[in-house]
């Protein structure tokens, strides 16, 4: 059975963004810092989801400074639904491997393949229709907007 989740993403000046992640009736919101290329993670994860392959653990990683949210998703070929774990550490344990704390689980449960996927196309679809490609990158500064990617999932 599936359950409620939903993923916010905002981007902010300077190489800041924010994401909120939804799942029942619980939320986690944080600092994304871009040290990491979110944005590009979420449309790999988006591509994955809407193949309908298998995914043995696609991740998305939500770095801040420091600290990092990790999206963890896996799905069997053809399913409608995908595993979600969705992890917080107080360092950077799955970008840098550092393991000086432990990590907490804030969420683990399944949803609904497609849905996600739209929901991560629609993150997309915000910021390149109302921030656009040129802006994206003065704000993020060390990773363009995937463009590429984003036009091949708006076409699924």
């Amino acid at each position: 059975m599936t359950e409620s989740f939903h993923i916010a993403y905002q981007l902010h000046d300077a190489g800041w963004a924010s994401v909120t992640v939804k799942y029942g009736e619980e939320s986690h919101q944080q600092a994304v810092s871009y040290l990491h290329d979110s944005l590009k993670d979420l449309c790999n994860l988006a591509l994955a989801l809407q193949s309908g392959a298998s995914i043995t653990e696609a991740k998305v990683l939500f770095l801040d400074e420091p600290g990092e949210l990790a999206l963890l998703v896996s799905a069997a070929e053809q399913s409608n639904e995908a595993e979600v774990r969705l992890i917080y550490s107080d360092d950077f344990f799955f970008s840098f491997n550092f393991n000086r704390s432990p990590q907490q689980t804030l969420w683990h449960g399944k949803v609904a393949r497609y849905e996600l996927a739209e929901n991560i196309r629609l993150i997309l679809e915000d910021i390149y229709l109302n921030i656009g490609e040129k802006e994206y990158l003065e704000r993020w500064m060390e990773h363009p907007f995937p463009k590429k990617s984003y036009l091949k999932l708006s076409r699924l």
